[in-house]
Formats: C-alpha cells, sequence, structure tokens
C-alpha cells in the first residue's frame, strides 16, 4: 500500500513537472567546438528522463548477475553433496549395509528431490510398504516404467502373489516386447496355476522371439501335452490322454514318461503292436526299466524261451546300454541261457557301469546255474556296496523317486526331476 502511494505522488508530481515545462517553454543550446545542439527544454528533460532510466535497467540487471554467481553456486554444491550422498549409498548396498544405505539415500534425496537415480537406491534399501510407494512413483514415468514392473514382478513373486505377478508380467511384456526373462517368466506363472494350454501358447510365442533354445522348447512342450494327457486319463478321458501323450512323444521323442503312458494307454485298448513300436522307438534313445516293464507286458503267457528271443531284439536297438544289459542277463537267466547272462553281466563290469542290480543278477545267476549260496551271498555282499540303480531325482530338494512326476512331491518345483544314476 505504502508503495502503490508513493507511485501515485511520483507521477502526480512528474504530471506537475511536466506541466511547468509546457507553460514555461524554452531552449538549450549545447555547443562543442565547430559542433552545435539546439532543442527545446522539453526534449533535453526527456532526454534526461530516459537517461536515468537507462543507468537505472543497467544497474538493477547488474545486481541481478551479482546475486546470481553465488546462487548457482549454492546450487552447485548442493548437487554436488547429493551425489556423493548417492554414491555412497550404492556402496553401502553393495556391503549390504542397508540402513546406512538408507542413511545416505534420504540425505541424497535432501539434496537431489525425487530424481529417478535416487528414487532407484531408496526402492533397494526402504522398508516393503515404502518400497512399493516408491517403485509404483517410478512406474508412472515412462523412462523407468520397466525398472519399477521388474522389481514389483519380482516382490509378488517372493509373496506368492502369482496373481499379480502374471498382471505385471505382461504389462511389462507390452512396454518391452521379445524380453526373454519376462517371457519365461509369463509361461512360469501360467504353469503355477496349471493353465496348460495358456502356457503353451505363451511358450510358442516365447519361442519365436527366442527365449528358449530348440530342445527347451520341444521338451517343455512335450511336457505341457504330458501333464494334460495324465489328468485325462485320471478323469477317465482315455482317448484324449493317449491324443495328448503321442503328441508329447512328437514333440520330444526322448521324453520317457511319454513314451511309457502312451504304450500303457495302447496295452489297455489291446493295440499290442502300436505299444511295441514306441517301446523300440524309445528304447533306440533311451532305454528304461518302466519301457522294460511295458515290453514284458506285450505277451504275459509266453514261455521264457520266447520271451528271451524277443528281449534280444529290443536290446539290438540300444546293445550296449546298461539297462539293455540288465534286461537280457534277467530273460536269458529266467530260460536257462547261462553264458549269454553271463556275457550281458560281465560286459556291464567291464564298462564299469556296475550298480546294485548288476551283482544281484550275478547273485541269482549262481543260485540258478550252480545253486551256490556262498558265490551268491559275494555277489550280494557287493550289491550292498554298489552304486544304487538310477532313479528320478530333483534338481532343486534332491528328492529320489522310482517313479516320475512333472512337479516335484517334495518341494513341488515344476519340471525339476532327472533320470540319473544314484
Amino acid at each position: 500500500m505504502i508503495r502503490l502511494t508513493f507511485y501515485i505522488i511520483l507521477a502526480i508530481l512528474l504530471a506537475l513537472v511536466a506541466a511547468w515545462v509546457v507553460a514555461h517553454p524554452g531552449d538549450v543550446r549545447l555547443v562543442w567546438q565547430s559542433w552545435e545542439i539546439q532543442m527545446s527544454f522539453a526534449t533535453f528533460a526527456a532526454l534526461a528522463l530516459l537517461y536515468s532510466l537507462a543507468l537505472w535497467g543497467v544497474g538493477r540487471v547488474w545486481r541481478m548477475i551479482s546475486n546470481l554467481a553465488p546462487l548457482k553456486s549454492a546450487v552447485r554444491r548442493r548437487r554436488q553433496r547429493g551425489e556423493a550422498e548417492l554414491d555412497k549409498g550404492w556402496s553401502a548396498l553393495a556391503l549390504d549395509d542397508r540402513e546406512m544405505a538408507r542413511r545416505h539415500a534420504r540425505r541424497a534425496r535432501n539434496s537431489l528431490g525425487e530424481r529417478n537415480d535416487v528414487l532407484r537406491l531408496l526402492s533397494a534399501c526402504e522398508s516393503d510398504k515404502k518400497r512399493q510407494e516408491i517403485l509404483n512413483i517410478l512406474r508412472r514415468r515412462e523412462e523407468t516404467a520397466a525398472f519399477a514392473l521388474k522389481e514389483l514382478l519380482d516382490d509378488a513373486l517372493k509373496g506368492g502373489d502369482y496373481g499379480l505377478a502374471l498382471s505385471l508380467a505382461r504389462e511389462l511384456n507390452d512396454r518391452q516386447p521379445g524380453v526373454a526373462s519376462v517371457l519365461r517368466r509369463i509361461v512360469d506363472i501360467e504353469i503355477h496355476y496349471g493353465h496348460w494350454q495358456a502356457a503353451e501358447k505363451s511358450l510358442i510365442a516365447a519361442h519365436k522371439k527366442s527365449a528358449y533354445s530348440e530342445a527347451e522348447f520341444k521338451h517343455l512342450s512335450a511336457l505341457l501335452h504330458y501333464v494334460q494327457a495324465v489328468e485325462a486319463d485320471v478323469a477317465g478321458q482315455k482317448d484324449l490322454a493317449l491324443t495328448e501323450a503321442q503328441t508329447a512323444l512328437k514333440k520330444d521323442a526322448s521324453f520317457l514318461p511319454a513314451a511309457s503312458l502312451a504304450a500303457r494307454l495302447l496295452l489297455t485298448r489291446k493295440e499290442t503292436g502300436k505299444a511295441r513300436k514306441i517301446i523300440e522307438n524309445t528304447w533306440k534313445i533311451r532305454p528304461h526299466p518302466e519301457l522294460a516293464e511295458l515290453f514284458l507286458d506285450l505277451a504275459p503267457q509266453e514261455s521264457p524261451t520266447e520271451r528271451f528271443r524277443r528281449v534280444d531284439h529290443l536290446v539290438r536297438f540300444n546293445p550296449d546300454h546298461r539297462e539293455s544289459r540288465h534286461l537280457l542277463a534277467a530273460a536269458a537267466i529266467a530260460a536257462g541261457h547261462w553264458p549269454e547272462a553271463r556275457q550281458a553281466l560281465d560286459r556291464v563290469v567291464k564298462a564299469d557301469q556296475a550298480t546294485s542290480r548288476t551283482w544281484q543278477l550275478y547273485a541269482l545267476l549262481e543260485q540258478k546255474q550252480k545253486q551256490d549260496m556262498a558265490a551268491a551271498e559275494s555277489y550280494l555282499a557287493k550289491a550292498r556296496t554298489a552304486p544304487a540303480e538310477a532313479a528320478w531325482h530333483c534338481k532343486n530338494c534332491g528328492y529320489r523317486s522310482a517313479h516320475y512326476a512333472a512337479t516335484c512331491p517334495e518341494c513341488h518345483r515344476f519340471d525339476s526331476l532327472d533320470w540319473k544314476d544314484g
């Protein structure tokens, strides 16, 4: 109000002066050597006023420049302090000192504000609730949305919230299409829910983006059809179960569980020829005790000699495999073909592949051929200290089983069981 009153009085005074000048006209003459300038007093007064205003404006600008330099220096020092705190925070986090990292991060935020790099550090060291708030801020920023979604996705999976995880993974895939790790996450989550067909579609899309190798794709595709075959079999839908099992084999001819299931279903339909073909084709790739049992079930009424001949034909598809040698030895012992049995077992020992089953068959051979119980007992003693037979082992928890399951019964990890010795 005082400033306004001052300006009003100043305007009145200027108006009075202007009126006085108009009422008392005169001239002003400036002479310098041979130069002479003559003007009215009113013009001279106007020029003098403009000159004064110009000097005032220059002085004003100079004061602003003088005041700005210290301000810039203060801002620069503040930024330097903030960036130093930021570096210290990341260093503390690298040393797993989350509390110290949090302190440095908060100091950095005081100096630098909510810059993206500051918020990323805070998201790594704040408590869960504050971390979620910070990540949601970063999620709304275009340049940090992918980072925030990836962190939120990891948190959701750790917390077991697979519904939220699937939503976040799909959103992340929309923002950053074709990222292998994200595509694999989507497949894993759909498998967790048992959405086999959706998982297969996602698997195909991921494979097109090279998220899976060719071998991984074939195996996982076969496994997805296999679990659908198992569910159909349990539900009494035998035709669908057989179709899915055969599809699994087309995807991966070496997938033993699918071969066993398909052969068993064909046996129940009395289609022994088709069952034998599946067993033989799979035996060429991976002989297995379960396939051996199914093969023997193809002709349960045959004589021991007929069985030996049929087994001898099967093992020729993969003659050097330990399982082939064991199956042939067992059939030879049952048929009384002692040389063939001993030759088969000797080949296992010479290949340094002997297991407890090998020595048990030696003991049986001694009992049947020579009725030599002492020799048989010595072989059984070896069997007790020999390596155990191969079994299905969980890669995640070490669970061991003679029977395959798509999901480990112990740790519930999908596709974690491998057939191996021990």
